[in-house]
């Protein structure tokens, strides 16, 4: 459910903002407020301050940046991002005028991405209690004995021979 609403109800848009101009998005507003820069040990960085609304209540501000290195040509984003169970939202600093007076920005929303790691964190930790030696076998001491309901002792009769000799046990059935 979670990949298909992911990818089905994206929602993407990429705009040019003038400085106090929104940008509306899922039930976002984002607001660019300014540019500003900071110079770190290895680049140079031009941030983008926005402030992110839902509906009239500010909850929040976002600061998406380019990296300029001396060794590189082109900068790299850096893209900042909420995180949520019901929707990420991402904001990406596009371009921007070198006076401050605009920038260009993309803000993706996806939906339910949080219940795709959710999912499969399930399915590893299902994974991993079924590898664990003994959780079934009902042996003393196991995490996650054996349901009473689940019988070891009788095999289907379509099961392979290999499955009808075997118990569950360490010890195979006698003939």
């Amino acid at each position: 459910v979670g990949l298909a609403v992911s990818s089905s109800y994206q929602k993407e848009r990429e705009v040019q903002l003038q400085a106090g101009e929104s940008l509306e998005i899922g039930r976002y507003r984002l607001t660019f407020e300014k540019l500003s820069a900071a110079e770190g040990p290895t680049h140079f960085k031009v941030l983008a301050h926005f402030s992110v609304y839902n509906g009239n209540r500010l909850v929040g501000r976002m600061e998406p940046a380019l990296r300029f290195y001396p060794t590189q040509q082109t900068p790299i984003a850096e893209v900042d991002y909420w995180i949520g169970l019901r929707e990420d939202l991402y904001l990406i600093l596009g371009s921007f005028d070198r006076g401050g007076a605009w920038v260009t920005a993309k803000a993706l929303v996806n939906p339910l991405v949080t219940w795709l790691w959710i999912g499969g964190g399930v399915m590893a930790l299902g994974t991993l209690l079924a590898l664990l030696p003994g959780s079934w076998v009902g042996s003393r001491g196991t995490i996650f004995p054996r349901p009473s309901w689940i019988s070891v002792t009788s095999t289907p009769a379509c099961a392979p021979a290999a499955l009808r000799r075997w118990t569950g046990s360490l010890a195979p059935i006698s003939s």
